[in-house]
Order: structure tokens, then C-alpha cells, then sequence
């Protein structure tokens, strides 16, 4: 997923979506998915790696 696509993500989770509510807000942009939804466990993997990347920011 792109970055753009985990922060689009992030901020749905934030006002307290799903992560099956936030599947079809996203829309992969680019490669052989162009056009499809990012699946459930590739959301939940890309929100984690977020979560732990801005945690070992502060």
C-alpha cells in the first residue's frame, strides 16, 4: 500500500471505522491491482507498520 493509502487508512480508523468499513473508501492506485481494494489483512499489516514507525518517532 502506498503511503498516502495507509494515512487515508489511519485517519478513518482515528474516527473509529473498521478496518472492513475502511476497505472500500481504498483504492490501489497503481501496479496489477490498479482499481482494486487493498484486502482486510494488508490494511491491518500496513496500519500496524504505521502505528509502530510513528511510535519510534517520538
Amino acid at each position: 500500500m502506498t503511503e498516502a493509502l495507509v494515512i487515508q487508512a489511519a485517519a478513518l480508523q482515528a474516527q473509529g471505522f473498521s478496518l472492513k468499513q475502511i476497505q472500500p473508501h481504498l483504492r490501489i492506485t497503481e501496479g496489477k491491482n490498479k482499481g482494486k481494494n487493498p484486502s482486510v489483512g494488508a490494511i491491518s499489516q500496513a496500519l500496524r507498520a504505521h502505528d509502530e514507525a510513528m511510535e519510534a518517532a517520538e
